[in-house]
Protein backbone atom coordinates (compact mmCIF):
# COMPACT_ATOMS: atom_id res chain seq x y z
CA UNK A 1 0.00 0.00 0.00
CA UNK A 2 1.53 3.29 -1.06
CA UNK A 3 -1.05 5.97 -0.21
CA UNK A 4 -4.75 6.68 -0.65
CA UNK A 5 -5.50 3.02 -1.34
CA UNK A 6 -2.92 2.78 -4.12
CA UNK A 7 -1.06 -0.53 -4.29
CA UNK A 8 2.33 -0.79 -5.97
CA UNK A 9 4.92 -3.43 -6.77
CA UNK A 10 8.64 -3.03 -7.36
CA UNK A 11 10.97 -5.42 -9.12
CA UNK A 12 13.60 -7.44 -7.27
CA UNK A 13 16.51 -5.31 -8.51
CA UNK A 14 14.90 -2.10 -7.19
CA UNK A 15 14.05 -3.77 -3.88
CA UNK A 16 17.67 -4.78 -3.29
CA UNK A 17 18.87 -1.30 -4.22
CA UNK A 18 16.54 0.19 -1.59
CA UNK A 19 17.74 -2.29 1.03
CA UNK A 20 21.35 -1.32 0.27
CA UNK A 21 20.44 2.31 0.98
CA UNK A 22 18.74 1.47 4.28
CA UNK A 23 20.16 2.47 7.65
CA UNK A 24 19.36 1.94 11.32
CA UNK A 25 18.15 5.14 13.00
CA UNK A 26 16.39 6.05 16.23
CA UNK A 27 12.67 6.66 15.68
CA UNK A 28 10.00 7.08 18.37
CA UNK A 29 12.44 5.85 21.04
CA UNK A 30 13.42 2.67 19.18
CA UNK A 31 15.99 1.68 16.57
CA UNK A 32 14.44 1.25 13.12
CA UNK A 33 15.75 0.16 9.75
CA UNK A 34 14.56 2.53 7.04
CA UNK A 35 15.40 4.99 4.31
CA UNK A 36 16.20 8.69 4.16
CA UNK A 37 14.61 10.74 1.39
CA UNK A 38 14.37 14.49 1.08
CA UNK A 39 15.73 14.96 4.60
CA UNK A 40 13.04 12.74 6.13
CA UNK A 41 13.46 9.24 7.59
CA UNK A 42 10.97 6.58 6.52
CA UNK A 43 11.01 3.65 8.95
CA UNK A 44 10.43 0.21 7.42
CA UNK A 45 10.96 -2.33 10.23
CA UNK A 46 12.16 -2.27 13.83
CA UNK A 47 15.86 -3.16 13.96
CA UNK A 48 15.19 -5.81 16.61
CA UNK A 49 12.89 -7.67 14.22
CA UNK A 50 15.67 -8.24 11.70
CA UNK A 51 17.46 -11.57 11.96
Amino acid sequence: MVRAGLEALIDRKSFYRLVDLGVHEPHDGESWFGLWSGGRFFPVIRSGELG
